[in-house]
């Protein structure tokens, strides 16, 4: 099918992007990588055919598509044993999911995604460590909530502070775009639980 073309395409790499700030004004920086450029519908006429169909893998990566669930915690799975080679050393790593815009789509989207994270890797499970408020996915103009400050993160999520206290966190979103979502939660953690190192992991990058 569509996920197994993209999974098994031999064009297939890991893709570092730029070091991301995640305090203001300060130098300290943290490696974010990605698997698939994300192609906009909007640019859809500048699209390869492989990049329609690693759109249409994380589209149906979010819509909770299970073989695509279990396709897509294969390849992270990888990614991550390419970034940490060593099997001991990621049990000191918590892998932890940016969440979806409600609990519903959380739920759907990464709870069974993390656990075979988990038993593939050896890193601990850190589903839920990062938690939704009860939010509304559009606003009043029926344009989608998005994470774009401090306020918003207070106001929408919640950290479980005991469980990240001075661990090591993978921390993954599905799409990263402006990186906004990525580094305010990076910045939480950091300031909050007083976490160690921060690896970022995206399935794909806007390119708009």
């Amino acid at each position: 099918g569509i996920l197994d073309s993209v999974l098994n395409n031999p064009n297939y790499k890991l893709n570092k992007s730029q070091n991301l700030d995640i305090k203001p004004n300060k130098p300290e920086k943290t490696k974010i990588y990605f698997i698939y450029y994300y192609i906009s519908y909007e640019n859809n006429g500048n699209a390869s055919q492989y990049n329609k169909k690693s759109r249409n893998a994380i589209i149906n990566f979010k819509m909770g598509k299970r073989k695509s669930i279990e396709s897509m915690a294969n390849v992270v799975s990888e990614v991550i044993e390419t970034i940490i080679p060593e099997y001991k050393k990621r049990n000191d790593w918590q892998f932890v999911p940016i969440p979806a815009s409600t609990k519903e789509d959380t739920e759907k989207r990464l709870k069974k995604f993390c656990e075979l994270i988990s038993k593939n890797t050896n890193v601990l499970n850190g589903y839920g460590c990062i938690f939704n408020q009860d939010r509304k996915k559009l606003n009043k103009k029926g344009e989608k909530i998005k994470i774009k400050n401090l306020n918003d993160f207070n106001k929408y999520y919640c950290i479980n502070e005991k469980k990240l206290k001075s661990k090591n966190v993978i921390l993954f979103d599905d799409v990263i775009t402006y990186g906004n979502s990525f580094v305010i939660s990076a910045y939480k953690l950091r300031e909050i639980c007083g976490v160690n190192n921060i690896i970022g992991i995206f399935l794909g990058k806007t390119i708009k």
